[in-house]
């Protein structure tokens, strides 16, 4: 295991992690997550049946490699690059029973929009979606496009799971929002 990786563990093992909602059952799903809610995830849901959408970029290979270290697969596929690879691939994970997890503001923004098309994906699913939010007790914020946060050691998270399946990006983009709200309001 590499040193960041270490880091990473050590701080979330000091963690207060609470999980509210119904994640998995035997419907393959599709978890909706905003970009700067990314770094409790991958520890809260290491071994689990998950594939991560992840963009073909540099940084991506970054993530991926990350990602490994908490036995999470990864689809390497963006809107851009590679789009066609990942539907098939999306389709194969789900179509064997496995889960999906999307940000659909990133890897680039902009911040809290989903990206066009993201619902009509869903649709072609026809898959099971669960938005996650997460909030934590003290975080530091980042000074990025995202506003990426990271948890302060000791703090409370809460990640909540709420399942909908949205009209459009518009009512999407407030779900998600909503489910933010309920998981700061279990803190």
């Amino acid at each position: 295991m590499n040193f960041p990786v270490k880091i990473y563990n050590l701080l979330c093992k000091t963690l207060e992690i609470s999980k509210f909602g119904e994640f998995f059952t035997e419907k393959p799903t599709v978890f909706l997550f905003w970009h700067s809610n990314f770094f409790v995830l991958p520890y809260a849901f290491k071994d689990s049946p998950v594939y991560v959408l992840v963009s073909p970029s540099r940084d991506g290979e970054i993530i991926s490699r990350f990602l490994y270290h908490f036995n999470l697969g990864t689809i390497r596929s963006s809107q851009r690059r590679d789009r066609f690879k990942g539907l098939r691939e999306m389709v194969d994970v789900l179509g064997k029973g496995g889960n999906i997890a999307i940000t659909p503001d990133g890897p680039i923004g902009p911040r809290k929009k989903f990206k066009r098309g993201t619902i009509s994906l869903l649709k072609a699913l026809n898959v099971r979606v669960v938005f996650v939010g997460v909030a934590y007790s003290s975080f530091w914020e980042l000074d990025t496009w995202d506003s990426f946060r990271i948890p302060m050691p000791f703090s409370k998270v809460v990640i909540y799971a709420y399942e909908s399946f949205p009209k459009d990006e518009r009512e999407a983009e407030e779900l998600l929002n909503l489910a933010d709200s309920l998981a700061r309001s279990l803190l």
